[in-house]
């Protein structure tokens, strides 16, 4: 029997969302109070890491999967009372909450300068290339895309952080 091995994150995505989805309805419906700051502090409190957990390393890069993960902060926000008549990014700067996508951006780029600057144990040679002193100008920590033929490595850390 033959069968073909996926590689993508794509299942995984849609488990936790589940899982996140779940826990969203849940504390809407165990909760009496419908005080917004009480709702939002247990959605970032037991919705929000799962969602986040090892994101990094599962780095969604397909629109799907991004779209997926949003979806779950933007359901649980709209569905606060109140709350449904504002646009996504309104209600994002009542709650005073940051979108997913600039979280999962600060936890690509939080581990880069780790790196970087040497404050983690790694070798930044082997994971950056950086330009040379000649053509830096102001400094020598200019990262360079490095050229990728297989998705693997255009999708790698080192690569995805260089756009941000």
């Amino acid at each position: 029997m033959r069968f073909r091995l996926r590689l993508s994150f794509s299942n995984h995505c849609s488990i936790i969302c589940a899982k996140a989805n779940a826990r969203a309805n849940l504390i809407l419906r165990s909760f009496r109070s419908r005080y917004v700051d009480i709702l939002v502090k247990t959605f970032v409190t037991f919705v929000r890491p799962l969602v986040e957990y090892a994101l990094p390393m599962w780095s969604t890069r397909l629109a799907r999967d991004c779209a997926m993960v949003k979806r779950v902060q933007k359901r649980f926000t709209k569905r606060l009372p109140d709350f449904h008549r504002y646009n996504y990014a309104t209600r994002l700067q009542l709650l005073k909450l940051e979108s997913l996508e600039a979280r999962r951006v600060n936890a690509d780029l939080v581990p880069c300068y780790k790196i970087v600057h040497r404050y983690v144990d790694i070798d930044k040679n082997k994971l950056f290339s950086f330009v040379t002193t000649e053509y830096a100008r102001g400094h020598d920590l200019k990262i360079v895309r490095k050229h990728a033929v297989v998705n693997a490595r255009a999708f790698h850390f080192s690569n995805l952080v260089i756009s941000h």
